[in-house]
């Protein structure tokens, strides 16, 4: 009987050996793409409608479920002025570096989390007479996402994920009696991604 449990254990060790969470991920190269909004409620006020962003990622294993991640993207968005209603556009250049640990649930299936610094510049085109029409900015802030990457087939995935991104800035005009401050281009992103693994 002892032989009996011990060789269904060892089966059963054998099958799931690969489903601990804590299991190496490969190597993964993603597009990705996702609907954003911001969180400050004067750009919610003129960009109401929110914007898009593409991304490019890669993330590599360094240590058992960490990896290191890292992405580049693009995200626009267009809107109104909240008085004179003339037409404004706001684009970004974000990119991301930072770690990702990586947890295995199932057999074809992964939750995750990443966190790092991110470098971004953020470009503002205003059609009006009272603002520049061009302003153009950089700054370091934040990012955290967090997200399930599914396997159809063994190298295929497809990622579920959100993200929010903490980008502080300062807008300033050199227009007469027009006067600049601090405020946070951050944003909350929901998308997916399509990606390969190594």
């Amino acid at each position: 009987m002892k032989r009996i449990v011990s060789l269904i254990f060892f089966a059963a060790t054998s099958l799931f050996a690969d489903l601990s969470p804590f299991c190496k991920p490969n190597p993964t190269i993603e597009a990705k793409g996702s609907y954003f909004f911001f969180t400050s409620q004067l750009l919610r006020d003129v960009y109401t409608d929110g914007g898009f962003q593409v991304q490019v990622s890669g993330a590599f294993p360094v240590y058992y479920a960490l990896q290191i991640y890292g992405s580049i993207g693009y995200n626009q968005a267009w809107g109104n002025s909240e008085n004179g209603g003339q037409s404004t556009t706001i684009w970004q250049l974000p990119v991301d570096l930072g770690l990702k640990p990586v947890f295995t649930i199932a057999s074809v299936a992964q939750y995750y989390f990443s966190f790092g610094p991110r470098y971004f510049y953020v470009h503002q085109y205003n059609n009006s007479s009272f603002v520049n029409s061009t302003i153009g900015r950089s700054g370091i802030g934040l990012f955290v996402n967090t997200g399930f990457n599914f396997y159809p087939c063994e190298r295929f995935l497809i990622d579920i994920f959100a993200e929010y991104a903490y980008e502080p800035t300062h807008f300033s005009s050199s227009r007469p009696n027009v006067f600049g401050g601090s405020v946070q281009v951050s944003t909350f992103a929901f998308g997916l991604g399509l990606g390969y693994k190594f």
